[in-house]
């Protein structure tokens, strides 16, 4: 008789795990233009407005938070659309993708910067 291995099986990660609440998706959720993103973003991704009126990836706490990244958006050459939470809602912190360099204190001001929107970590 053999016997059976156990199979694992990674599930993607859901919107509803990050997204925990929001006021109505109309009224929270844009779809900004990324500026050629150098590597993948992540859903949970956390991301800034530049000057231009493009978002890219928040890598510092020298720049203020201006959403989150809704979806998984690979590397490209080109500029993309990608759906953000930008006001409104509650979120899971566990689900927020952070730089590796980055620190508490700096998760701290990126956390404030997201309330300062209506966007609620917890």
């Amino acid at each position: 008789m053999s016997v059976l291995k156990p199979v694992t099986y990674d599930a993607p990660e859901l919107l509803g795990e990050l997204l925990l609440f929001e006021i109505n998706p109309d009224y929270c959720r844009e779809t900004v233009t990324v500026s050629a993103p150098a590597t993948d973003i992540f859903m949970g991704s956390l991301l800034v407005k530049n000057a231009d009126g493009s978002f890219t990836p928040w890598e510092s706490a020298d720049t203020d938070v201006a959403g989150i990244a809704l979806r998984d958006t690979p590397a490209s050459s080109e500029d993309v659309l990608v759906p953000v939470l930008r006001r409104g809602a509650l979120v899971s912190a566990a689900k927020l993708k952070w730089p590796e360099s980055v620190t508490d204190e700096q998760k701290a001001t990126a956390k404030s910067a997201l309330a300062a929107l209506g966007i609620i970590v917890r």
